[in-house]
């Protein structure tokens, strides 16, 4: 019952009816499954599916997409736990996956221009603090061109583990949305936080999380 109830609803709208609200006063199970069922899970057992038909091959590209949100708190409690799982999810299927020379990436894009973010916030008449952010954001296919330019590049096993933001990507195969525009670089705090993750994710250092 709750399953097809979240399905009616969206995720995406679930979020946005209860952005802000304190965990304690939301129904966590409702709360949890709308931010991570889709989400961390079906990147889970998707990314299982994958890997079974790489392998043989010795070759693929899995982009698990995040955002910031596994940064620190964003919209709330569920969805962040859910953006940081996310990023750990890349960087682990990375280890394993690694001598079958595939390549594991959490995509971070800015903020996405998607239907519903267009319906509720962009096109509304009601007054909406983040209607900038979001005036300026990225559509639904540039994500898709940063995914394309990694899956065609030789050198992309260089980024194994690591999450990577389409600012970046975007600048480095030189990539244009709409307009011609690309997504805004991410904050220093932002670039320092990916840096420090990606240093200590490196897959070929897993084995000395295990020394004391």
């Amino acid at each position: 019952m709750l399953q097809k109830k979240l399905q009616k609803i969206g995720a995406r709208t679930y979020i946005l009816n209860n952005t802000r609200q304190k965990f304690y006063d939301l129904d966590p199970v409702e709360s949890y499954d709308s931010a991570n069922n889709v989400g961390l899970r079906n990147h889970y057992i998707c990314s299982t599916y994958a890997a079974r038909l790489m392998v043989p091959r010795k070759s693929g590209l899995i982009v698990t997409v995040s955002s910031s949100g596994g940064m620190a708190y964003l919209f709330n409690i569920a969805y962040g736990i859910g953006k940081s799982g996310c990023d750990r999810l890349a960087a682990d299927i990375a280890v394993d996956l690694s001598e079958a020379n595939i390549t594991s990436v959490s995509l971070w894009p800015g903020p996405v221009k998607t239907e519903i973010i267009h319906n509720r916030i962009i096109d509304s008449a009601e007054p909406n603090p983040i209607k900038g952010i979001f005036d300026s954001g990225e559509t639904i296919e540039y994500s898709g061109q940063c995914v394309v330019a990694l899956a065609t590049d030789p050198k992309a096993t260089g980024y194994n583990g690591q999450i990577l933001t389409t600012a970046d990507i975007g600048r480095k195969y030189n990539l244009f949305d709409e307009g011609k525009t690309q997504p805004k670089e991410m904050a220093p705090r932002f670039r320092e936080f990916i840096n420090c993750l990606n240093k200590i994710r490196n897959p070929a250092d897993y084995r000395e999380n295990a020394k004391i």
